[in-house]
């Protein structure tokens, strides 16, 4: 790269050895913070980082590592599968659109397998019924406010079933009939 730039010196400079000779060290140099930079997206990258790295990218996100209650049958500090999981909700958090299919959206790309059925009561109030999380540390991350964006002012009622929601003549992977469905 410093070749690229020292190629581009016009004649009269070019055949100056001092002002060469300080234009590659400065060149040298912003080589190294050109290398640096380029590398920071691969040992930080959300989807790799692991340990420390988690750490520094959860300063930067506002999210720590140690959580705000003490979670039934777990540790208050995160592993780093679950910490890269809050990891993300946050950022999507902070993406949000505030719409409900903004919200859905950002829940399948955290749990790609379970079903977030949400009502908006039209009362500042809004149900959360998530189907197929199974993990309960997660259910608790959920049940926290980890993992939902809640909207400012309004009251949000989380709900997780393990099976399907009831609902007549509905089969889908979150409804099933009577055999199939829980009552919410």
């Amino acid at each position: 790269m410093i070749e690229e730039y020292l190629d581009v010196i016009t004649s009269e400079h070019r055949e100056q050895p001092k002002y060469m000779a300080m234009l590659s060290v400065y060149l040298e140099k912003l080589q190294h913070v050109m290398n640096i930079l380029n590398a920071w997206n691969e040992h930080f990258h959300l989807e790799d980082a692991v340990g420390n790295q988690l750490d520094m990218l959860g300063e930067i996100v506002g999210r720590r590592r140690v959580l705000n209650f003490q979670p039934e049958g777990y540790s208050a500090r995160l592993d780093d599968e679950n910490y890269r999981l809050i990891l993300k909700a946050k950022i999507l958090q902070n993406q949000w659109d505030g719409t409900i299919a903004g919200m859905q959206e950002m829940f399948r790309s955290i749990f790609p397998d379970q079903t977030l059925v949400l009502i908006d009561n039209q009362d500042m109030t809004m149900r959360a019924t998530v189907v197929g999380l199974a993990d309960s540390l997660q259910v608790q991350l959920l049940n926290h406010g980890y993992i939902l964006p809640k909207p400012e002012g309004v009251r949000l009622h989380v709900t997780t079933i393990q099976n399907k929601i009831f609902a007549y003549d509905r089969q889908t992977e979150a409804f099933g009939g009577y055999d199939e469905g829980e009552w919410l």
